[in-house]
């Protein structure tokens, strides 16, 4: 039986419309795809390796400009692309190693489209381990009881990208990300200028005390894209399946900040530290959730912000070994980790996180992935024991 499991997430394999004529490719991941297709192979034969698990946008539904229609789950697995990708995850799931939980970028619009992203798995990835509708909501977390271990995407905690619960009541999941990410395609496809999405949140987010900072925040990012027509929101749930506008989008998401707290396993969380989410620092809320003094929680993974982590926390001088201070062999009493992404301007690399099960240990590791090496990231590493 294998003693590692891989955690990887934020892949984005999205369906690349061929452009028109002067305009620029907005989807994120091209150039990685050979990439992962070696390194899933690789999991795929290690005999060391027992699960693969996905925490969250492997496909991306977002990153759609506001002009086009949207696409379909099926058509990103058909994008030439992304085959390769999928033969090997299709490998892995009819192996009994592929363990699916969803994020923000392929989240059901509605009820029913959990449904129906639970027969697309099913009948695309057959025996794959699909984590989906956690109180009939589209989230999922894997849950490793035996080291008391925790990986979700994270989106849960994040303002802008968690399901939204309030806005369409009943119609829709769809948080204010996925309007403020269609925007961002939208000036990719017309300017070539692609943008992390976290920094253009950062860049227009402005005083989030003001009662109308949501109106304010979607209008300076739509004159900064130069977007001036109606979104396209044919099959989109509880918009009206035609177009709507950035104010319209701004009205409707008034109140956001007030509405917060809904999603279950949320309530820890209040809404200004899911703000401090929405900008990259999912830290703090793993260790309001989670890791707080007296939980046994031990280790929480999760992904989304695109930035690989590593915090071990609370270290107990009463385990030092002899080989001390050798970080390796200092027990923490708990780990947060983040596996960054896979898309290809990601400035730390492709990553992920390997946990490796050694004795009473369960070490955790953030790796760098590359065509020549596999290596773990400078002081990435560190263990719990049981």
């Amino acid at each position: 039986m294998g003693t590692r499991r891989i955690f990887i997430s934020d892949i984005h394999m999205g369906d690349p419309k061929s452009p028109p004529s002067g305009q620029h490719s907005y989807v994120w991941f091209i150039k990685n795809a050979p990439l992962l297709e070696k390194f899933l192979e690789k999991q795929f034969n290690d005999s060391d390796v027992s699960q693969v698990i996905i925490l969250g946008d492997l496909f991306d539904q977002w990153i759609i400009p506001a002009s086009c229609p949207t696409n379909r789950l099926g058509d990103i697995c058909s994008n030439n692309t992304n085959e390769k990708v999928v033969a090997q995850l299709r490998a892995l799931a009819g192996a009994k190693k592929l363990t699916y939980v969803p994020g923000n970028h392929d989240m059901a619009m509605d009820t029913a489209g959990i449904s129906n992203t639970k027969r697309f798995m099913e009948d695309n990835f057959k025996d794959v381990t699909l984590i989906l509708d956690e109180d009939g909501f589209p989230l999922g977390k894997y849950e490793w009881e035996e080291w008391k271990l925790i990986a979700e995407h994270g989106n849960r905690y994040c303002l802008f990208n968690a399901p939204d619960a309030g806005t369409k009541q009943g119609e829709s999941f769809l948080p204010l990300g996925y309007f403020i990410s269609r925007l961002v395609a939208y000036r990719t496809l017309m300017k070539g200028n692609e943008e992390n999405l976290l920094d253009t949140i950062i860049k227009f987010l402005g005083d989030h005390h003001h009662p109308q900072f949501i109106e304010r925040m979607i209008d300076a990012i739509a004159s900064d894209c130069d977007f001036k027509g109606g979104m396209n929101l044919i099959d989109i749930p509880g918009y009206g399946g035609t177009t709507t506008t950035p104010d319209q989008i701004g009205q409707f998401f008034h109140g956001l900040k007030s509405r917060w707290g809904k999603v279950p396993g949320t309530e820890k969380v209040n809404a200004d530290l899911a703000i401090s989410g929405d900008t990259g620092d999912l830290n703090l809320a793993a260790d309001k959730v989670f890791l707080y003094p007296d939980s046994e929680t031990k280790v929480v993974i999760f992904g989304h912000t695109h930035y690989p982590a590593m915090e071990p926390n609370n270290v107990r001088s009463d385990v030092q070994s002899d080989n001390a201070p050798d970080p390796n062999q200092t027990a923490f009493d708990r780990i947060y980790a983040n596996c960054g992404t896979w898309v290809d301007k990601s400035r730390n690399g492709c990553t992920y996180v390997e946990t490796e099960e050694e004795a009473d240990r369960l070490y955790v590791r953030v790796k760098a992935y590359t065509e020549n090496s596999d290596t773990v990231m400078p002081g990435f590493e560190g263990f719990v024991e049981i």
